[in-house]
């Protein structure tokens, strides 16, 4: 178990073991997966230990942001707006992840209006017509949801309990809507909404994920309180067009976590989740862009896994911009220890 406190209202353990592997902690296969799972809260960490109320530290990370989100739009323009592999192994789906975060970062810390940022407009308007451009839905319904929550968070209420109750709520009802995704999509009272998200997006909402979903939850029902381990989340085969065959996950986190380490295993990552929630929304000038960005990064990971693997430049962005985020929320660096 991995334990950190940074800063000390953040204490959680991120590291659990699948019933079949215990016996196996040297195991290689093991270890991968153990890195795996540090390697967020070590970017996290790292991000959080850098002075990003440092202007010129800003405003080199905006700049970065604005070349690399620059390069990826004339890239989708050349190679067209399309569902598939951009450039490598980059799907539009994480493309539009990369540009939906880089949005984030850029709102957050632009923040400052003592300190207005030049590279905020460019950057908002390149990343947003990015994330458009993406055709990605599930990073439009976490964009959605994470504006959503800045709205009404902001207007109505500041209260740090509620921002907590939200997202704790959007965790609760992420999973269980998943586990009826493929009853709410044949049944007959959900058709409109089906037609109308299919007719907009010109894509079948009984896509992939339905299957995977699908196969996961049996596998969950088979060891729901302790998981299958650490391999089970890699499970599924899919030809691709050239005819190679690849490994496929979940595609998403909540599956993939109860899959390998059951109830015990996902209760143990909200832990982790909302002690660092609570670091992000430590400070009132922050709390709200924080936690917006936090919930909408919960919602995307419905149907992606980059939290723990998958694309480790996406999921590495993710834990990186709550690092920045509990950095500006807090007001100086305080004891890091490990136990």
């Amino acid at each position: 178990v991995f334990i950190i406190n940074v800063p000390k209202s953040l204490n959680a353990s991120c590291i659990f073991l699948g019933n079949e592997e215990i016996d196996d902690v040297l195991d290689r296969r093991f270890l991968e997966i153990l890195l795996k799972y540090l390697f967020g809260p070590s970017v996290f960490l790292l991000s959080y230990l850098m002075d990003w109320h440092s202007k010129a530290n800003r405003e080199r990370l905006l700049n970065v942001l604005i070349f690399v989100n620059l390069v990826l739009l004339l890239i989708r323009f050349y190679t067209g707006i399309k569902t598939d592999f951009v450039i490598g192994d980059m799907h539009s789906n994480y493309l539009g992840a990369f540009a939906a975060i880089s949005l984030g970062i850029t709102i957050l810390t632009g923040y400052d209006s003592g300190q207005r940022l030049k590279q905020v407009r460019i950057l908002i308007l390149i990343s947003l017509t990015l994330t458009i451009l993406s055709l990605s839905r599930g990073v439009y319904v976490g964009l959605i949801t994470g504006c959503a929550a800045y709205f009404i968070v902001g207007k109505y209420n500041k209260s740090i309990l509620l921002s907590l109750l939200i997202s704790l709520t959007a965790v609760i009802s992420i999973v269980t809507l998943t586990f009826n995704y493929s009853s709410w999509l044949s049944s007959d009272k959900s058709a409109w909404v089906r037609d109308i998200v299919e007719n907009v997006t010109s894509k079948p909402l009984a896509t992939g994920r339905a299957k995977y979903w699908t196969s996961a939850i049996e596998q969950i029902n088979e060891n729901p309180w302790l998981g299958s381990g650490f391999d089970s989340r890699e499970s599924w085969d899919r030809k691709l067009k050239n005819g190679e065959i690849i490994t496929l996950s979940a595609h998403n986190y909540y599956l993939a976590i109860l899959n390998e380490a059951g109830i015990f295993g996902l209760l143990s990552v909200i832990v982790l989740l909302f002690s660092i929630l609570s670091t992000l929304i430590a400070d009132s000038k922050y709390s709200i862009i924080n936690g917006s960005i936090f919930l909408g990064i919960l919602v995307h990971q419905s149907t992606e896994v980059a939290l723990t693997t998958g694309n480790y430049a996406l999921g590495g962005l993710m834990w990186f911009t709550w690092g920045i985020g509990a950095r500006l929320a807090s007001s100086s660096i305080q004891e890091v220890s490990h136990y």
